[in-house]
């Protein structure tokens, strides 16, 4: 109920457009009529890894995006093995479902931490600026599912 209740409060606050990552359909699907406020007023960009994308439902007003290769200067493509994969720290296994950007000043990451479902709220402009511009770059160079 936080979770979703956070996310509800982050789309309300959209005024430009929501960049959405996402890794599990099946958390998109939970939280999709979060973006029913937003999709009619601003658009939304969802980029799926690759093969992830087949087979969901069009959403009036979303974009849907498969990544493509994006690797930073030591040459490790980063959604497919910085984001896609789960990290494991201290024998704890760290999976991410799904990263909300609004605008560029707000954004949530929802993750499963031994398979128990967190999240974390960002508003740290040094932050929340970076993971804007990087994750419009990885929708620039990504595969165009569907139009909105």
């Amino acid at each position: 109920w936080t979770i979703l209740r956070n996310l509800e409060m982050l789309a309300e606050g959209v005024r430009r457009e929501l960049i959405v990552l996402c890794f599990n359909t099946a958390t998109l699907d939970e939280f999709q009529g979060s973006f029913a406020s937003v999709a009619g007023r601003h658009p939304i960009r969802i980029l799926f890894p690759r093969g992830l994308a087949t087979g969901i439902k069009p959403i009036d007003g979303v974009a849907f995006f498969e990544a493509g290769t994006m690797k930073n200067f030591f040459g490790v493509n980063i959604f497919e093995n910085v984001f896609s994969a789960p990290i494991s720290r201290e024998g704890v296994l760290f999976t991410l479902e799904c990263i909300f950007i609004a605008d560029d000043h707000e954004s949530m990451l929802i993750y499963s931490q031994d398979g128990k479902r967190m999240a974390v709220i960002i508003t740290l402009p040094f932050i929340t600026s970076v993971q804007s511009q990087l994750f419009s770059q990885m929708i620039a160079r990504a595969h165009l599912v569907n139009k909105i």
